[in-house]
């Protein structure tokens, strides 16, 4: 392997194992599985906000420093474009075109699949703020606001994942075909979606491996740019 590649090699794996780490930090604890979800029922407003508010920003501060060491360790601004078809809109709008579809897809996967496997019909972001407001009455504006922080953290935490592991894949196998399969989106489908199977059984299993599997499929779309898959990262988990 040549040397370039394998010291790209060594900081991706141990950005990756923060990575996971930081993710652990927010898997739900038997019996208070509202720690850091919503609506927030174990801690009153200021202690939760705060919480949200720490754990928001540890995660955009992880992904921060793991994305410059990346940089550092490959020599190159965007870490993950390298070798890739950048999309151009002018000269040929089909693979935009086709990410914000499929883009769109993996949102209507998000809110539909639910109901289709086990019935009733909700809307996440709106039970979001119905929660909160029901535990905090007027006060729901400051932990809207700690919320958002949390969940910007967590989503681009998840984009980097994605990417890490699509990046990680093709280097380590080394087949044409790696370029063309989300393996990221496959990897952060299971990572997320196998703590919902307990919480919330195969339905919710089944709808986050879906929709990011989806979402890994946006990536490879539009070249591998992280900041687009930050973007569509942070409107997905609004919904799952």
């Amino acid at each position: 392997m040549p040397p370039a590649r394998a010291a790209m090699l060594r900081a991706s794996t141990w950005v990756l194992l923060i990575s996971l780490a930081l993710c652990a930090l927010r898997i739900p604890l038997a019996e208070v599985p509202d720690l850091l979800d919503p609506p927030g029922r174990l801690l009153p407003l200021w202690p939760q906000s705060l919480l949200w508010l720490g754990m928001g920003l540890i995660a955009l501060l992880g992904a921060r420093r793991g994305y410059l060491s990346l940089q550092r360790a490959s020599g190159a601004r965007r870490v993950f474009t390298a070798g890739r078809r950048q999309p151009d809109v002018e000269a040929d709008p089909r693979s935009p075109t086709l990410a914000l579809a499929l883009f769109v897809v993996a949102l209507l996967s998000a809110v539909i699949l639910p109901p289709l496997l086990v019935g009733g019909w909700t809307m996440q972001p709106v039970e979001l703020w119905l929660g909160l407001y029901g535990t905090y009455g007027t006060s729901v504006a400051f932990a809207t606001a700690a919320w958002v922080i949390f969940h910007t953290g967590y989503a681009i935490l998840f984009a980097l994942i994605l990417a890490l592991v699509q990046s990680m894949g093709e280097s380590l196998i080394r087949r044409a075909w790696t370029r063309r399969v989300p393996l990221g989106g496959i990897a952060l489908g299971l990572l997320l979606g196998i703590p919902d199977l307990f919480v919330g059984g195969w339905a919710d299993l089944l709808t986050t491996l879906v929709s990011c599997t989806l979402l890994g499929v946006v990536h490879l779309l539009v070249g591998g740019r992280l900041r687009w898959s930050a973007a569509a990262s942070w409107f997905l988990m609004m919904f799952l």
